[in-house]
Order: structure tokens, then C-alpha cells, then sequence
């Protein structure tokens, strides 16, 4: 239905600083709650994953969020 970009992004005072991977913990946003709204929606969006070096495994921790929340 739509092409949509996620990745948890390290902020600055001068904005973004860097893409980051899932395994961060310091910074977000935290990709379930997204899924979980998509899945209820029934919408079936491309999401591009833009995770620093881990954009296969993080795309693949998405789909499964999202196919789990299909119920």
C-alpha cells in the first residue's frame, strides 16, 4: 500500500547523527508498536530497514513482528 523507511536513529542537537541497529538500546523508536499498528490496519507496507551493517537481520526482526501481530 506504501514504501515507509524505519531505523532507530542516534539524535544530536544538530539533528540526526547515525543509523543504528536493534541491538541499541539507548536510542529509538522501538519497530513493534509500528508492526503492531500496520498489522491492525491490514495495511501490507514495504518497510526499507536502515540499520547500520544489520539491515538483513533487522529487516527479517520486522517482518516476524509483523507477521506475528497478523494473529
Amino acid at each position: 500500500n506504501f514504501h515507509i523507511h524505519f531505523s532507530k536513529i542516534e539524535y544530536t542537537g544538530g539533528g540526526e547523527k547515525k543509523h543504528l541497529t536493534f541491538e541499541d538500546t539507548l536510542f529509538g523508536p522501538d519497530p513493534a508498536p509500528l508492526m503492531e499498528l500496520l498489522a491492525a490496519e491490514g495495511l501490507t507496507p514495504t518497510v526499507i530497514c536502515e540499520s547500520a551493517g544489520t539491515q538483513t537481520a533487522d529487516a527479517l526482526a520486522m517482518s516476524r513482528l509483523y507477521t506475528g501481530f497478523l494473529g
